[in-house]
């Protein structure tokens, strides 16, 4: 089995604006969706390579905002088999989908090499 390269891209912040104010009536899976293309766009790689999604969102205005991930990355232009993760640890949220998709990344190069370790 060949080895596996782990490569965060880059972080994307989405706006922030005040409870009720400009962005109301912008969905944040919208916003979400903004930002998958534009981490995409910066780092300049093909959307069928990204391996793992992560996103930190609080709060559920809309039922669909429970996979906010999923949704952000599909429309984001992502393919529909990218795994993807919504963390929610409120105001520690986008800290927390960071050290999530590390953890992730890190476990799953553990497990390719574990794989190929022999057997005593």
């Amino acid at each position: 089995m060949a080895q596996r390269e782990v490569v965060i891209t880059g972080g994307v912040r989405t706006a922030i604006g005040g409870y009720g104010g400009s962005l109301k009536d912008v969905p944040p899976t919208k916003l979400g969706a903004i930002s998958v293309k534009e981490v995409v766009s910066r780092a300049k790689v093909d959307p069928a390579t990204v391996g793992h999604v992560v996103f930190g969102s609080v709060i559920h205005g809309e039922a669909k905002d429970m996979y906010f991930s999923r949704v952000a990355a599909i429309e984001g232009g992502l393919p529909v088999g990218t795994p993807c993760l919504t963390v929610n640890r409120l105001c520690g949220s986008g800290l927390q989908a960071i050290v999530s998709a590390a953890s992730t990344s890190c476990s799953a190069t553990r497990t390719s090499r574990s794989a190929r370790a022999p057997r005593a």
